[in-house]
């Protein structure tokens, strides 16, 4: 990723529900506001969205976490979503990357949760960015939720304008040959 797309992806897209200090909280209101009257699927990015909204009693249709909150790992999160999805996949995606494998991944998943398996994609590195990856590959009235740390949930009501900026965005990546 170009140094000089990281603050306007920082921005968010879509409905940015703001924190109000407890993250479940938070994750109520967005599946109050924007998710239970708009989306026909839900994918969520990040672990604490992930957990947050399964807490507030809203299990997405698929998470993609890595494992870590801020870069700091946390101790058994992931392996209590394992136990929420009829399905687990398994990536490495680099910092501030987009790999081939890990775009076949989340396409692999969405198209398990549209089929009604429940989906969970374990990335080892880190998951920020597939949320584009996740936006290409939803149909128009799905949706993508993530976290903005320190602001709150961001939801993106997939509609082809959405996947047409996405799309140009992704086209500002550099391209590099990444050897795991």
């Amino acid at each position: 990723m170009p140094e000089r797309l990281r603050s306007r992806l920082a921005r968010g897209a879509g409905v940015v529900i703001e924190s109000c200090g407890d993250v479940i909280e938070t994750a109520r209101r967005a599946a109050r506001e924007v998710i239970g009257p708009s989306c026909r699927l839900l994918i969520a990015v990040g672990d604490v969205v992930c957990t947050s909204l399964i807490q507030a009693g809203v299990t997405p249709d698929a998470c993609i976490i890595d494992g870590a909150t801020l870069r700091k790992r946390s101790v058994g999160g992931a392996r209590m979503l394992e136990c929420v999805f009829d399905r687990v996949l398994r990536v490495r995606n680099p910092r501030s990357m987009i790999t081939v494998e890990s775009m076949e991944c989340v396409s692999e998943c969405v198209r398990s949760a549209r089929r009604g398996i429940r989906c969970l994609v374990l990335v080892e590195g880190e998951e920020d960015l597939l949320a584009l990856p996740a936006v290409l590959e939803c149909r128009v009235g799905e949706c993508v939720a993530y976290g903005l740390p320190g602001r709150g949930v961001g939801v993106m009501v997939v509609d082809n304008g959405l996947k047409e900026l996405v799309r140009e965005t992704l086209d500002e990546f550099e391209p590099c040959e990444y050897i795991p």
